[in-house]
C-alpha cells in the first residue's frame, strides 16, 4: 500500500502550509492527536490506535477454522511498510493487515492522513478539498467518508430517545428544498432535493435532513416512490406523539400525505392553518422564516457537492449540529463500536 500522490519540491512548503492549518483544530483532535501527527511519531500514533480501539487488539490467523494450532493469537511483528506493523500466525506464518476489520480496511493511504480525513468529515470538508490538503487521492477520501457517515446515520437514528427528533406534544415542522422551506423566491431546479425537518423546542432548532432523488415532476412513479421515502424517514426519525406541521401544497410531504401517519403522530396541522391564526401582534410566517434559516443555509451548500456526496455532508452537518465541539470525539468512540 503506497501513498498515492507525490508533491514536487516547490509545491512541499504550500502542502506543509496547509497540513498545519488543518493540524490547528482547538479541542481533542489538537490535545491528543496533533503530537502523533508529527514525524518521528507513527508507531507512536499506530498503538494509540490499538490501545484506543480504531483498530483491533488481537487477530486470529484464517486458517484457524481447518488447524486448530492456529486457533491462537497472531503475533503483532514489525514490517517494512507504511503501516510498521502487522499479525503473523506462530504456527502457519499467516498474515493479517493490521486495518483489518477497522474503520480504515479499505483506505488506502497512511495512518496520519486517515485521521485527518475523520477530522475533515467532521468539519464538513468536501471530498476535493480534503484530497487537495492532503495530497490523496479523491477515492481515498471517498472510502472513509463513506464509512463515517454510514456509522454517524446509524448513530443518530439510534432508538436512544435524545438522538431522534420530537416527541410527545413537541412541534416538528417538515418541508423540502427547493421547492419550500419559505424558499419561493429560490429556483426550482437543485443539485439534490433534500426533505428538512425541524424540532421546534430549543433554539436553535434540531435539523434532520435527508437527500431525495431526482424526478421528472411528470412521472407519478417517480414522485410517489419519494413520498414513500419521506414517510419512511419520518417514521425512522420523528418521534411518536409529535405535532407535525406541513404545508398542504407539497410535493413530497403534503398534509394530506400525513394523513396516513396519524396512528403514530395524532396530530398533523398544516402551515395554512397556522397562519389562519395570523394577527397584528403575531405572524406565523416569519417565524417559519427564522426556524428554516439554517437549514437553508446547509441545503444551499450542499448544492456545490457532487450528487453523490450529498448525503454525507448532510450527516457531517448534522452530527456537528448535535455534538459541537466533542463532534470528533464522538466520532471516534462510535468508530470503535465497529470492532
Amino acid at each position: 500500500m503506497n501513498e498515492v500522490i507525490k508533491l514536487t519540491d516547490e509545491n512541499n512548503n504550500i502542502h506543509k502550509s496547509l497540513i498545519d492549518s488543518f493540524d490547528s483544530e482547538p479541542g481533542y483532535y489538537y490535545q491528543v492527536i496533533r503530537s502523533m501527527l508529527t514525524p518521528g511519531h507513527e508507531t507512536e500514533l499506530i498503538y494509540w490506535l490499538k490501545s484506543f480501539g480504531l483498530i483491533p487488539n488481537t487477530q486470529i490467523c484464517n486458517n484457524a477454522k481447518v488447524n486448530e494450532d492456529c486457533n491462537k493469537v497472531m503475533e503483532w511483528i514489525p514490517v517494512k511498510t507504511i503501516d510498521y506493523y502487522q499479525w503473523k500466525c506462530k504456527n502457519c506464518c499467516e498474515k493479517k493487515s493490521i486495518r483489518e476489520n477497522s474503520v480504515f480496511q479499505d483506505v488506502r493511504c497512511n495512518f496520519k492522513n486517515s485521521i485527518r480525513i475523520l477530522l475533515g468529515w467532521c468539519k464538513g470538508y468536501d471530498v476535493d478539498t480534503m484530497a487537495n490538503i492532503l495530497g490523496v487521492k479523491k477515492q481515498t477520501v471517498k472510502v472513509m467518508y463513506s464509512v463515517v457517515a454510514a456509522t454517524a446515520r446509524k448513530h443518530l437514528k439510534s432508538n436512544q430517545t435524545n438522538k431522534k427528533i420530537g416527541g410527545p406534544g413537541v412541534i416538528v415542522i417538515i418541508d423540502t428544498y427547493p421547492e419550500g422551506c419559505t424558499n419561493s423566491a429560490r429556483p426550482i431546479q437543485a443539485n439534490r432535493p433534500i426533505l428538512c425537518i425541524a424540532e421546534v423546542k430549543n433554539i436553535p432548532p434540531t435539523y434532520w435532513f435527508e437527500a431525495l432523488n431526482r424526478h421528472n415532476r411528470n412521472n407519478q412513479d417517480q414522485i410517489q416512490a419519494i413520498k414513500d421515502h419521506v414517510l419512511k424517514v419520518i417514521k425512522d426519525v420523528v418521534l411518536p406523539g409529535s405535532i407535525l406541521v406541513t404545508r398542504q401544497d407539497s410535493t413530497f410531504c403534503s398534509y394530506f400525505d400525513f394523513q396516513s401517519l396519524r396512528h403514530l403522530y395524532p396530530t398533523v396541522v398544516s402551515v395554512e392553518g397556522l397562519e389562519r391564526h395570523n394577527s397584528e401582534n403575531q405572524n406565523i410566517f416569519p417565524n417559519l422564516e427564522v426556524i428554516w434559516k439554517l437549514a437553508l443555509n446547509v441545503c444551499e451548500e450542499a448544492q456545490f457537492f457532487g450528487y453523490d456526496q450529498v448525503p454525507n455532508f448532510l450527516i457531517s452537518q448534522m452530527w456537528h449540529s448535535r455534538f459541537g465541539s466533542e463532534a470528533f470525539e464522538m466520532l471516534l468512540n462510535r468508530l470503535t463500536d465497529m470492532q
